[in-house]
């Protein structure tokens, strides 16, 4: 059984570590072709944004735990969850929401070591549980990015017709923004209130491509500095920019209908190890026994929890269509 064990563990890890260089070597090339297009891309001149600080109206400021900022804050995936927070407008610092996947994956861990009496389940499950938090905000966020885009050109039109009735850019803004639902309307209304207390209208909108992800919001940030510093017919850019806008949204529900197959499959393959070992387990006591409390059994479970998992992750990067 020990020989049988350790031919798995070597094989299990061969196939991971070719998996992870074929991985690494998609990502070197995809990051040479981003910095050869970048270095024929048109160059917008912009000036930094001012940072501001988020207050609400009780007077408590929204911000990161001193402590991370001091320990943490140059750290990657501390910049990346401060991000994905924004993007999902949750006001949370990132101590408190990397201590709520702890708690998460602790109470999880808790949970199934009671229940299965094994080491390896409650660390599996825990770790499933410490990124549940993470999916609940990206969803969040790709859900608020989604909803924001769909509204844009229907605002560039609102804006241009108040500029073409003789109110400025700023009035118009204001404007707009009674006539659209959330999320368009606060953050319309959080530009006005920036610009209001002395922020230029090109910061504020360069501010906006921070809380979205969106190609969109760059192209309109852009188009207004530009305006702003050049000159020329605002009213003319901005209904180009809506009709643009159109363009790349009926593109993108092509490439989502294109991509539906890919999509599709990830999700079965994340949802198969458990369904077919739900089952087993179920019907057959033997099987139960094997799978559960043998060494075997929980190194071939655990392998196809992780394959699975890696499949999941490679089908989600298929389906993703860069436009």
């Amino acid at each position: 059984m020990s020989l049988a064990l350790t031919v798995a563990a070597v094989i299990f890890l061969g196939v991971l570590g070719l998996s992870l260089a074929a991985a690494s070597l998609s990502v070197r090339r995809s990051s040479r072709v981003r910095a050869r297009l970048e270095r024929h891309a048109l160059r917008v001149p912009t000036a930094a944004p001012q940072r501001l600080r988020r207050v609400d109206v009780m007077g408590r400021t929204s911000r990161t735990s001193p402590f991370v900022t001091r320990a943490l804050g140059s750290r990657p995936f501390v910049r990346r969850a401060r991000l994905a927070l924004v993007h999902a407008d949750i006001r949370l610092g990132v101590g408190r929401y990397y201590l709520i996947r702890l708690l998460v994956a602790a109470v999880t861990f808790a949970a199934v070591e009671i229940a299965f009496g094994g080491l390896w389940p409650g660390v599996a499950a825990a770790l499933a549980a410490f990124m549940v938090p993470r999916f609940v905000v990206s969803q969040k966020a790709a859900r608020r990015g989604a909803a924001f885009e769909n509204l844009l050109a229907e605002m560039l039109d609102l804006v241009v017709g108040s500029l073409r009735a003789g109110q400025g850019l700023l009035q118009a803004l204001e404007s707009s923004s009674y006539e659209q639902p959330e999320p368009m309307r606060s953050e319309l209304r959080r530009i006005v209130g920036q610009v209001n207390m002395g922020v230029s209208i090109s910061d504020a909108m360069e501010t906006l491509t921070t809380r979205f992800a969106s190609r969109d919001v760059e192209l309109l940030a852009a188009a207004i500095a530009i305006n702003r510093e050049t000159g020329g017919n605002l009213t003319e850019v901005l209904e180009r920019l809506a009709k643009t806008v159109r363009q790349r949204r009926e593109i993108r529900a092509e490439a989502k209908s294109l991509t539906a197959a890919p999509r599709a499959t990830s999700y079965i393959l994340a949802l198969l190890p458990f369904a077919i070992t739900g089952y087993t387990v179920a019907m057959s006591p033997i099987y139960r026994e094997q799978l559960l409390f043998a060494p075997m059994g929980r190194l071939l479970l655990i392998g196809a929890i992780v394959w699975s998992f890696i499949g999941f992750l490679i089908s989600q990067k298929l389906s993703k269509a860069e436009y």
